[in-house]
Protein backbone atom coordinates (compact mmCIF):
# COMPACT_ATOMS: atom_id res chain seq x y z
CA UNK A 1 0.00 0.00 0.00
CA UNK A 2 1.08 3.59 -0.56
CA UNK A 3 1.15 6.62 1.74
CA UNK A 4 -0.96 8.70 -0.63
CA UNK A 5 -2.62 8.60 -4.03
CA UNK A 6 -2.57 10.77 -7.12
CA UNK A 7 -6.11 11.96 -6.35
CA UNK A 8 -5.22 12.94 -2.79
CA UNK A 9 -2.04 14.69 -3.91
CA UNK A 10 -3.84 16.72 -6.58
CA UNK A 11 -6.47 17.75 -4.04
CA UNK A 12 -3.63 18.76 -1.69
CA UNK A 13 -2.08 21.10 -4.29
CA UNK A 14 -5.48 22.08 -5.74
CA UNK A 15 -4.81 20.96 -9.30
CA UNK A 16 -7.19 19.42 -11.79
CA UNK A 17 -4.98 19.24 -14.89
CA UNK A 18 -3.03 16.10 -15.80
CA UNK A 19 0.43 17.65 -16.17
CA UNK A 20 1.83 16.01 -13.05
CA UNK A 21 -0.03 12.69 -13.25
CA UNK A 22 2.68 10.46 -14.70
CA UNK A 23 5.51 11.99 -12.69
CA UNK A 24 3.68 11.83 -9.34
CA UNK A 25 2.29 8.33 -9.98
CA UNK A 26 5.85 7.10 -10.50
CA UNK A 27 7.17 8.88 -7.39
CA UNK A 28 4.50 7.75 -4.89
CA UNK A 29 5.98 4.23 -4.33
CA UNK A 30 9.45 5.72 -3.74
CA UNK A 31 8.10 8.23 -1.23
CA UNK A 32 6.20 5.43 0.51
CA UNK A 33 9.39 3.34 0.79
CA UNK A 34 11.23 6.34 2.19
CA UNK A 35 8.56 6.87 4.85
CA UNK A 36 8.55 3.19 5.79
CA UNK A 37 12.35 3.24 6.08
CA UNK A 38 12.25 6.33 8.27
CA UNK A 39 9.55 4.85 10.51
CA UNK A 40 11.21 1.40 10.47
CA UNK A 41 7.78 -0.12 9.91
CA UNK A 42 5.65 -1.04 6.89
CA UNK A 43 2.44 0.91 6.50
CA UNK A 44 0.35 -2.18 5.77
CA UNK A 45 -1.19 -3.82 8.84
CA UNK A 46 0.52 -7.17 9.39
CA UNK A 47 0.23 -9.89 12.04
CA UNK A 48 3.51 -10.72 13.78
CA UNK A 49 4.59 -13.47 16.15
CA UNK A 50 7.39 -12.21 18.37
CA UNK A 51 9.47 -14.44 20.63
CA UNK A 52 10.98 -12.32 23.40
CA UNK A 53 12.85 -12.78 26.67
CA UNK A 54 11.15 -11.85 29.94
CA UNK A 55 13.13 -9.70 32.36
CA UNK A 56 10.98 -9.83 35.48
CA UNK A 57 9.39 -6.40 34.94
CA UNK A 58 5.79 -5.57 34.12
CA UNK A 59 6.56 -4.44 30.56
CA UNK A 60 8.27 -5.60 27.40
CA UNK A 61 8.95 -3.77 24.17
CA UNK A 62 7.89 -5.19 20.80
CA UNK A 63 10.22 -5.33 17.82
CA UNK A 64 7.47 -4.37 15.38
CA UNK A 65 6.13 -0.98 16.37
CA UNK A 66 2.77 0.77 16.11
CA UNK A 67 0.97 -2.30 17.39
CA UNK A 68 -2.79 -2.04 17.10
CA UNK A 69 -4.14 -5.23 18.58
CA UNK A 70 -2.95 -8.11 20.77
CA UNK A 71 -3.93 -11.53 19.45
CA UNK A 72 -2.34 -13.81 22.07
CA UNK A 73 0.29 -13.89 24.81
CA UNK A 74 2.03 -17.08 26.02
CA UNK A 75 4.65 -17.84 28.66
CA UNK A 76 6.67 -20.97 27.86
CA UNK A 77 3.92 -22.05 25.43
CA UNK A 78 1.19 -21.58 28.07
CA UNK A 79 -1.55 -19.22 26.89
CA UNK A 80 -2.28 -16.28 29.16
CA UNK A 81 -5.50 -14.32 29.72
CA UNK A 82 -5.39 -11.66 27.01
CA UNK A 83 -7.30 -9.07 29.06
CA UNK A 84 -4.40 -9.01 31.56
CA UNK A 85 -2.27 -7.18 29.00
CA UNK A 86 -2.48 -3.78 27.36
CA UNK A 87 -0.47 -1.99 24.67
CA UNK A 88 0.88 1.47 25.44
CA UNK A 89 2.69 3.94 23.18
CA UNK A 90 2.28 1.68 20.18
CA UNK A 91 4.64 -1.08 21.25
CA UNK A 92 5.01 -1.51 25.01
CA UNK A 93 3.11 -4.53 26.27
CA UNK A 94 2.13 -3.99 29.90
CA UNK A 95 1.30 -6.95 32.14
CA UNK A 96 -1.39 -5.41 34.33
CA UNK A 97 -1.65 -8.31 36.80
CA UNK A 98 1.97 -9.24 37.47
CA UNK A 99 5.44 -9.26 35.88
CA UNK A 100 6.81 -11.08 32.86
CA UNK A 101 8.71 -14.17 34.04
CA UNK A 102 12.46 -14.09 33.53
CA UNK A 103 13.78 -16.39 30.85
CA UNK A 104 15.41 -16.70 27.46
CA UNK A 105 12.93 -16.42 24.57
CA UNK A 106 10.16 -17.56 26.91
CA UNK A 107 7.53 -15.06 25.77
CA UNK A 108 5.41 -15.39 22.64
CA UNK A 109 3.33 -12.37 21.69
CA UNK A 110 1.14 -12.36 18.60
CA UNK A 111 -0.09 -8.93 17.56
CA UNK A 112 -1.08 -6.78 14.61
CA UNK A 113 1.13 -3.82 13.79
CA UNK A 114 1.36 -1.23 11.06
CA UNK A 115 -0.31 2.01 10.09
CA UNK A 116 -3.16 0.67 7.96
CA UNK A 117 -6.34 0.15 9.94
CA UNK A 118 -10.05 0.68 10.23
CA UNK A 119 -11.42 0.48 13.75
CA UNK A 120 -14.95 -0.87 14.01
CA UNK A 121 -16.79 0.24 17.13
CA UNK A 122 -20.05 -1.27 18.33
CA UNK A 123 -22.95 1.07 17.59
CA UNK A 124 -20.73 3.58 15.79
CA UNK A 125 -19.81 2.03 12.43
CA UNK A 126 -20.64 -1.68 12.64
CA UNK A 127 -23.91 -2.07 10.73
CA UNK A 128 -24.97 -2.50 7.13
CA UNK A 129 -28.60 -2.68 6.02
CA UNK A 130 -29.42 -4.33 2.73
CA UNK A 131 -32.16 -6.04 0.76
CA UNK A 132 -31.72 -9.37 -1.02
CA UNK A 133 -34.49 -10.93 -3.10
CA UNK A 134 -36.83 -8.23 -1.78
CA UNK A 135 -36.27 -9.19 1.87
CA UNK A 136 -34.67 -6.70 4.27
CA UNK A 137 -31.60 -7.76 6.24
CA UNK A 138 -29.18 -6.16 8.67
CA UNK A 139 -25.66 -7.41 9.24
CA UNK A 140 -23.36 -6.44 12.10
CA UNK A 141 -19.58 -6.44 11.84
CA UNK A 142 -17.62 -7.56 14.90
CA UNK A 143 -15.89 -4.74 16.76
CA UNK A 144 -12.11 -4.66 16.35
CA UNK A 145 -9.21 -3.38 14.27
CA UNK A 146 -9.03 -4.57 10.68
CA UNK A 147 -6.77 -4.24 7.70
CA UNK A 148 -8.71 -3.07 4.67
CA UNK A 149 -8.79 -6.49 3.03
CA UNK A 150 -9.68 -8.22 6.30
CA UNK A 151 -12.58 -5.81 6.78
CA UNK A 152 -13.89 -6.62 3.31
CA UNK A 153 -13.73 -10.32 4.17
CA UNK A 154 -15.52 -9.72 7.48
CA UNK A 155 -18.36 -7.79 5.80
CA UNK A 156 -18.70 -10.51 3.18
CA UNK A 157 -18.97 -13.16 5.88
CA UNK A 158 -21.51 -11.25 7.97
CA UNK A 159 -23.75 -10.33 5.03
CA UNK A 160 -23.81 -13.87 3.62
CA UNK A 161 -24.47 -15.31 7.08
CA UNK A 162 -27.87 -13.60 6.98
CA UNK A 163 -28.82 -15.38 3.74
CA UNK A 164 -29.77 -18.92 2.81
CA UNK A 165 -28.15 -18.81 -0.64
CA UNK A 166 -24.55 -19.96 -1.00
CA UNK A 167 -22.42 -16.81 -0.56
CA UNK A 168 -24.14 -14.59 -3.13
CA UNK A 169 -22.37 -11.40 -2.03
CA UNK A 170 -18.69 -10.49 -2.15
CA UNK A 171 -17.09 -7.37 -0.69
CA UNK A 172 -13.52 -6.66 -1.77
CA UNK A 173 -10.80 -4.04 -1.39
CA UNK A 174 -8.04 -3.41 -3.92
CA UNK A 175 -4.81 -1.63 -3.08
CA UNK A 176 -4.31 -0.49 -6.67
CA UNK A 177 -7.58 1.50 -6.63
CA UNK A 178 -7.96 2.03 -2.84
CA UNK A 179 -11.67 1.33 -3.21
CA UNK A 180 -14.16 -1.09 -1.64
CA UNK A 181 -16.47 -2.96 -4.03
CA UNK A 182 -19.72 -4.86 -3.47
CA UNK A 183 -20.59 -7.56 -5.99
CA UNK A 184 -23.74 -9.62 -6.41
CA UNK A 185 -22.38 -13.01 -7.49
CA UNK A 186 -25.78 -14.40 -8.44
CA UNK A 187 -26.13 -12.01 -11.35
CA UNK A 188 -28.82 -9.91 -9.69
CA UNK A 189 -28.70 -6.19 -10.30
CA UNK A 190 -27.19 -4.17 -7.47
CA UNK A 191 -29.17 -1.12 -6.38
CA UNK A 192 -27.92 1.42 -3.87
CA UNK A 193 -31.33 2.79 -3.01
CA UNK A 194 -33.69 2.80 -0.10
CA UNK A 195 -36.77 2.84 -2.31
CA UNK A 196 -38.26 -0.02 -4.31
CA UNK A 197 -38.19 1.18 -7.91
CA UNK A 198 -39.14 -2.15 -9.41
CA UNK A 199 -40.51 -5.49 -8.30
CA UNK A 200 -37.49 -7.04 -10.02
CA UNK A 201 -35.06 -5.64 -7.46
CA UNK A 202 -33.09 -8.45 -5.84
CA UNK A 203 -30.23 -6.69 -4.07
CA UNK A 204 -30.15 -3.22 -2.47
CA UNK A 205 -27.75 -1.50 -0.12
CA UNK A 206 -29.38 1.07 2.14
CA UNK A 207 -26.80 3.86 2.10
CA UNK A 208 -29.14 6.83 1.68
CA UNK A 209 -29.21 8.93 4.85
CA UNK A 210 -32.98 8.56 5.19
CA UNK A 211 -32.77 4.77 5.12
CA UNK A 212 -29.69 3.81 7.11
CA UNK A 213 -29.72 2.94 10.77
CA UNK A 214 -27.36 4.66 13.20
CA UNK A 215 -23.90 3.18 13.10
CA UNK A 216 -23.80 2.46 9.36
CA UNK A 217 -20.41 1.41 8.07
CA UNK A 218 -20.74 2.82 4.55
CA UNK A 219 -18.91 6.17 5.05
CA UNK A 220 -15.87 4.24 6.27
CA UNK A 221 -15.92 2.25 3.02
CA UNK A 222 -15.90 5.34 0.82
CA UNK A 223 -19.58 5.27 -0.18
CA UNK A 224 -21.72 8.43 -0.25
CA UNK A 225 -24.98 8.74 1.68
CA UNK A 226 -27.07 9.08 -1.46
CA UNK A 227 -29.47 6.85 -3.38
CA UNK A 228 -27.63 5.41 -6.36
CA UNK A 229 -28.21 2.52 -8.73
CA UNK A 230 -25.70 0.21 -10.39
CA UNK A 231 -25.43 -3.16 -12.02
CA UNK A 232 -23.96 -6.28 -10.45
CA UNK A 233 -20.93 -4.37 -9.09
CA UNK A 234 -20.63 -1.08 -7.29
CA UNK A 235 -17.46 0.57 -5.97
CA UNK A 236 -17.00 3.37 -3.47
CA UNK A 237 -16.37 6.87 -4.76
CA UNK A 238 -13.79 7.92 -2.16
CA UNK A 239 -10.34 6.34 -1.85
CA UNK A 240 -9.71 4.71 1.52
CA UNK A 241 -6.11 4.35 2.69
CA UNK A 242 -6.73 3.52 6.33
CA UNK A 243 -3.58 5.27 7.56
CA UNK A 244 -3.10 8.32 9.77
CA UNK A 245 -3.79 11.56 7.91
CA UNK A 246 -0.50 13.02 9.16
CA UNK A 247 1.43 10.37 7.23
CA UNK A 248 -0.47 11.19 4.05
CA UNK A 249 0.15 14.88 4.74
CA UNK A 250 3.89 14.20 5.01
CA UNK A 251 3.84 12.22 1.76
CA UNK A 252 1.92 14.95 -0.07
CA UNK A 253 4.28 17.63 1.25
CA UNK A 254 7.28 15.66 0.07
CA UNK A 255 5.72 15.08 -3.34
CA UNK A 256 4.87 18.76 -3.70
CA UNK A 257 8.46 19.70 -3.03
CA UNK A 258 9.75 17.12 -5.49
CA UNK A 259 7.27 18.23 -8.16
CA UNK A 260 8.25 21.88 -7.72
CA UNK A 261 11.97 21.06 -7.85
CA UNK A 262 11.91 18.26 -10.41
CA UNK A 263 14.22 20.08 -12.79
CA UNK A 264 16.77 20.76 -10.05
CA UNK A 265 19.29 18.47 -8.40
CA UNK A 266 17.61 17.60 -5.11
CA UNK A 267 19.97 17.44 -2.13
CA UNK A 268 17.90 14.63 -0.70
CA UNK A 269 17.75 12.54 -3.89
CA UNK A 270 19.86 9.48 -3.07
CA UNK A 271 19.47 7.42 -6.25
CA UNK A 272 17.51 7.67 -9.48
CA UNK A 273 17.84 4.97 -12.13
CA UNK A 274 15.50 5.82 -14.97
CA UNK A 275 17.15 3.24 -17.22
CA UNK A 276 16.41 0.42 -14.78
CA UNK A 277 12.68 0.66 -14.40
CA UNK A 278 12.47 4.07 -12.78
CA UNK A 279 13.90 3.17 -9.37
CA UNK A 280 14.05 6.21 -7.09
CA UNK A 281 15.34 6.43 -3.53
CA UNK A 282 15.42 9.37 -1.16
CA UNK A 283 17.53 10.12 1.86
CA UNK A 284 14.88 10.79 4.49
CA UNK A 285 17.39 12.24 6.95
CA UNK A 286 17.90 15.18 4.57
CA UNK A 287 14.24 15.98 4.11
CA UNK A 288 12.96 19.24 5.59
CA UNK A 289 12.64 19.24 9.36
CA UNK A 290 8.94 20.06 9.16
CA UNK A 291 8.27 16.72 7.46
CA UNK A 292 10.49 14.84 9.89
CA UNK A 293 8.58 16.38 12.81
CA UNK A 294 5.32 14.99 11.42
CA UNK A 295 6.74 11.49 11.04
CA UNK A 296 8.65 11.51 14.33
CA UNK A 297 5.33 11.14 16.15
CA UNK A 298 5.08 7.62 14.73
CA UNK A 299 8.67 6.43 15.16
CA UNK A 300 9.51 3.56 17.47
CA UNK A 301 10.97 4.75 20.79
CA UNK A 302 13.89 2.79 22.21
CA UNK A 303 12.20 1.93 25.53
CA UNK A 304 8.79 1.78 27.15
Amino acid sequence: MNATTLTKFKAFINRTDTDCDTFITNEIPAITRAIETYLRMPLQLTQYTEVLSGDGTDSTILDNWNSKDLVSVSFDDVAQTLTDFTIENGGCVIYDESTFPKGHRNLSIVHKAGFEQIRIITGVNDSINFKYKNVDYSATVDAGIYSLKDLATEITTKMNAELTDDSPITVSYEYNTNLFTFTSNMGYALFLSGVDVSSAINFELYFASADVASGSIHPYLGFPSTNQTANVTYSGTTEILGIEEDITLAANSMLQRIWNDQEKKLFDLKKKEISKGGTTEYNMNDFPRTIQLILDRYKRPMSC
